[in-house]
Parts: structure tokens; C-alpha cells; sequence
């Protein structure tokens, strides 16, 4: 890999990290797990391990926004996670 492709991956992964710190932070969730990402798009899922409540959140970092796609309070976080990924599967 050249040093270009290093830097591009690099920010991609920065980019990423922050989106996920800061949701993390001003949220409160305890957990997360990535379920997809694209050069533009993160869809990762927020819960907490003691709660029932989740949510599948989109970063779309090319219109600089966050949309929560999916709210679930009645699954555990590992529940959910696992239905959301069955659902990712078929709809890809």
C-alpha cells in the first residue's frame, strides 16, 4: 500500500472513531458495534448492556449528518445487534 492509500485509510479511521466517540459520549451508550461502513457511510449499533434500549445509528459523512434508523426497547444490545445484522444481510 502506498503512502496515499496509508493517509486515506488513516482518516477514514479517524473519521469513524469520532462519529462513534462522540455519539458514545453525548448519548451515554456503554456499547457498540459496527454493522457496515462505506467510504461515506457508517451504520453502527448503540445500546447499553443493562438496558433495553438500542439504537442503529446512520453517519452519513458526506451530508455531515447523523440519522437514527432504528429505535428497539424491548431487546438486549446482543439481541438486537443480532437481528440487525440478519436484517443487513437480507437488504444488501
Amino acid at each position: 500500500m502506498d503512502t496515499k492509500q496509508e493517509n486515506k485509510k488513516k482518516t477514514k479511521e479517524n473519521k469513524n472513531e469520532k462519529a462513534i466517540a462522540t455519539i458514545l459520549k453525548n448519548r451515554g451508550f456503554d456499547s457498540h458495534v459496527v454493522i457496515n461502513e462505506t467510504d461515506d457511510v457508517l451504520l453502527v449499533a448503540y445500546g447499553y448492556k443493562n438496558h433495553k434500549h438500542s439504537e442503529l445509528i446512520m453517519h452519513d459523512f458526506k451530508e455531515k449528518r447523523n440519522d437514527t434508523v432504528i429505535i428497539d426497547g424491548e431487546a438486549s444490545f446482543e439481541q438486537f445487534v443480532t437481528k440487525v445484522k440478519k436484517f443487513h444481510k437480507v437488504d444488501a
